[in-house]
C-alpha cells in the first residue's frame, strides 16, 4: 500500500507541464538532486546527424543551382545559334532577292 506524500511547502514542476512533485527544502539545497541524466554519446550522435543532414541539404541546393545555371546557359546558346542561323538565312535570302548593285564612280572633274 502506498503512503500519501508528506506535506511540504515546496513543489518541483516542469515548465508548461502539469506534472509536479513535492520536495523538502533540504533536497533543494543538494546539487546532485534531480538532475537530468545526459547521454553524451546520444547527444553527439544527434548533433552529427543534424550536421550531416545540413551538409546534404546544402549540397543538394548547390547542385540544383548549378544544374539550373547550366540549363540556362545551354538554352541561351541554342537561342544564339537559332538567331545566328536566322540571320544567315535572311542574308542569303536578301542576296538572292536583290541584284547586285555596283556603284560606278564618275571621273573626277578636270582641274581648273
Amino acid at each position: 500500500m502506498r503512503r500519501p506524500p508528506r506535506q511540504s511547502c515546496r513543489r518541483l514542476t516542469r515548465w508548461r507541464v502539469q506534472d509536479f512533485f513535492y520536495i523538502c527544502p533540504s533536497h533543494l539545497k543538494d546539487a546532485g538532486f534531480c538532475t537530468p541524466k545526459i547521454d553524451q554519446a546520444a547527444v553527439e550522435a544527434r548533433r552529427k546527424k543534424e550536421l550531416d543532414d545540413e551538409v546534404a541539404r546544402v549540397k543538394k541546393e548547390y547542385e540544383e543551382k548549378q544544374r539550373k545555371k547550366k540549363e540556362e546557359k545551354e538554352k541561351k546558346e541554342k537561342e544564339k545559334e537559332k538567331g545566328k542561323d536566322k540571320k544567315d538565312k535572311k542574308e542569303e535570302d536578301d542576296k538572292k532577292d536583290k541584284p547586285e548593285v555596283r556603284l560606278h564612280s564618275s571621273p573626277p572633274p578636270p582641274p581648273r
